[in-house]
């Protein structure tokens, strides 16, 4: 088992290894992920959601994002200036409120590539918001070496945006994104890639985690793992989460909830070295419950065969070191 902070020659020898590029198209990217699930309506909170994009953009700045996609449209275009003030024109008082919000900006040499840097909202309003049971999402993706090299800058960027988003449950560290314009290729290297190194969470596009996370689930857990109150009373309570915490973990009250870090930085575990990352192992068995729920909601990862079993698998990779 391997024990202290990975360096970056061997996160970049894992890059290699888990990426995946086909016809010069990188399908699959690793990333350093983050990613909040909230009940709330993003109109109940604009202000807040205003100030996330801008915290995006102070760690990626507009000059490097090069393709944006809302949820009217088939595929990504090339942004324009117009694409950075939408979430603030979609909310505007004067401006008739839409049910569904759906942005993604990404960089990417090509519009089809995985992105190193992203933003996604998705997220239901008026009728659609009151009898959904899904959750809206704010998702945020960086450079993968950033997770070593910024890793306070990053802790403090989600300890901000907690504050910010009224959550009902978050999770940030590894994760790879998966091009929505390849879905079985892409997601069937990334489960296996997961499978191997369990700290690397497999980011599916936005619609699959909102379902899977719904309003009373967890979707999975990572280096960071955020908790609402009801949640934490659901599982028992503070004190009998803490129990379950392995040595390394601490655990912090944070916006009425509780956040949750798994060792003092991100790490991809890796079990054909047996190193199921044991600190992550008892953030997940804290929470199985709601996973568990999770796991009822979730639609399948699209590896083209055996999807409900591998998809079940999956979420679960963290159970007795499987």
């Amino acid at each position: 088992m391997k024990t202290g902070k990975m360096s970056l020659d061997e996160l970049s020898k894992i890059k290699t290894e888990v990426e995946q590029h086909v016809d010069k198209i990188r399908q699959v990217s690793l990333t350093f992920g983050l990613s909040f699930y909230t009940a709330e309506s993003f109109s109940t909170f604009v202000p807040n959601l205003l100030q996330c994009e801008k915290l995006f953009h102070d760690f990626c700045p507009i000059s490097t994002m090069k393709y944006y996609r809302t949820e009217t449209m088939s595929q990504h275009k090339p942004v324009t200036k117009r694409t950075f003030g939408m979430v603030g024109a979609w909310f505007k008082p004067d401006t008739p409120l839409r049910d569904l919000i759906g942005l993604e900006i990404k960089d990417g040499d090509e519009y089809r590539s995985a992105p190193y840097c992203k933003l996604r909202l998705l997220g239901e309003e008026l009728e659609r918001a009151q009898t959904s049971q899904w959750s809206n999402l704010i998702s945020m993706a960086f450079p993968a070496e950033w997770g070593l090299t910024r890793t306070q800058e990053l802790f403090e960027l989600i300890n901000t945006l907690a504050r910010l988003i009224p959550f009902r449950s978050g999770h940030a560290g590894f994760s790879m994104e998966c091009s929505p314009y390849a879905q079985e290729s892409s997601q069937t290297h990334a489960w296996a890639k997961s499978m191997r190194y369990p700290g690397i969470d497999i980011s599916l596009g936005g619609r699959k985690e909102t379902i899977a996370a719904g309003r009373h689930a967890v979707r999975g857990v990572n280096w960071l793992t955020l908790l609402c109150a009801p949640f934490v009373d659901g599982l028992g309570g503070m004190e009998k989460i803490k129990n379950k915490l392995k040595d390394g973990c601490a655990f912090s009250a944070i916006n009425g909830g509780v956040l949750i870090q798994a060792g003092e930085a991100p790490a991809t575990g890796d079990t054909n070295r047996k190193d199921h990352l044991p600190a992550y192992q008892s953030v997940y068995q804290a929470v199985k419950p709601l996973v568990e729920i999770a796991i009822k909601n979730s639609p399948w990862i699209s590896t083209g065969s055996g999807e409900e079993a591998k998809t079940e698998r999956w979420y679960r990779r963290f159970e007795n070191g499987q």
